[in-house]
This record gives C-alpha cells, sequence and structure tokens, in this order.
C-alpha cells in the first residue's frame, strides 16, 4: 500500500512488474513459457 505520491512511484511500479514477469523464464525457456501477470498497486493517489 503506498499512502504518499513520492517521485517515480510510476516507474518502480513497472520496474518490479517488469521483474517478476521476467522471473518466470530460466535462461533458454521460450517466450511462449510466459504466463499472464497482474500487479496490483493499492494507492490513496491517483496513480495513472
Amino acid at each position: 500500500m503506498q499512502i504518499l505520491n513520492v517521485e517515480y512511484f510510476e516507474k518502480r511500479v513497472i520496474y518490479n512488474l517488469a521483474k517478476a514477469y521476467g522471473n518466470q523464464l530460466d535462461a533458454g525457456q521460450g517466450y511462449m513459457m510466459l504466463q499472464p501477470f497482474i500487479a496490483l498497486t493499492i494507492a490513496d493517489f491517483v496513480l495513472f
């Protein structure tokens, strides 16, 4: 949960989503092995 809209918070959310998505694969695995991924961000302010 995020209460304050700190600088670069949006970029951190996107980075963490991309990192978690990419961590599904091991070296040598094809992109077809990736599963859909959802990031749920609860914030006390308008994010996007």
